[in-house]
């Protein structure tokens, strides 16, 4: 694929923006949340999708508002888009070089921001991956990616919060874009679409989130 006309725009810092999309189970959010705040590398700012209106998530986001760089946004229930209209905005709606998208089911370790940060370096176009645990209902499905070398790696093999977005390229490419809203497979279409114009980069090693 070719590099699109504008894929000059360059970020001047590297910075992340990380993205919660929350749809029913509200309890969870807490935890998701906490593992953000929790991180050795801070991020530069916390949006809060919700899809459909949540008086349980403005109840939970509510005092953490004024001590936590949190924005909240909630937007019109889309059925079978499958929560890629909320992705699209995460990356329309940021400002972080990188674009962390996660769901209230998802847990960082302390460790996952630093480690997106060791393989993006200074390259604002960086594709970063790192290895997590992927859960089945309660049983452990394995770690993710599937398979070291990511240029190989296929459909069902990479979840989408193993991925730190290069967010301008992300929207140059137009990830999570129309044509992919009706697909339960845009993550890893995204994912494609993005590897081919730059080459993912991975270090095995520890896992450094979890989703259940």
């Amino acid at each position: 694929m070719a590099w699109p006309s504008n894929h000059l725009r360059m970020e001047t810092t590297i910075g992340f923006s990380v993205a919660i999309t929350v749809w029913k189970r509200e309890f969870l959010l807490p935890h998701a949340l906490q593992s953000v705040f929790r991180q050795e590398h801070a991020c530069q700012e916390i949006i809060v999708f919700s899809d459909g209106s949540s008086r349980a998530t403005r109840r939970i986001l509510e005092p953490l508002g004024e001590r936590h760089p949190i924005r909240y946004l909630e937007v019109a229930r889309r059925r079978k888009y499958w929560g890629n209209h909320l992705r699209r905005r995460a990356l329309e709606e940021t400002s972080g070089s990188h674009v962390i998208i996660l769901g209230h089911d998802c847990v960082l370790y302390p460790a996952y921001l630093r480690a997106h940060l060791a393989n993006i370096g200074s390259n604002p176009n960086a594709l970063s991956v790192v290895p997590i645990d992927y859960w089945r209902v309660d049983l452990p499905d394995g770690r993710q990616p599937r398979a070291d070398d990511l240029m190989l790696v296929g459909e069902g093999e990479i979840d989408l919060l193993c991925i730190g977005y290069p967010r301008r390229l992300a929207l140059d490419l137009d990830c999570f874009g129309v044509d992919m809203l009706p697909f339960r497979r845009a993550d890893y279409l995204s994912f494609d679409r993005l590897r081919a114009c730059t080459a993912p980069v991975y270090r095995p090693g520890p896992t450094q989130a979890a989703h259940f």
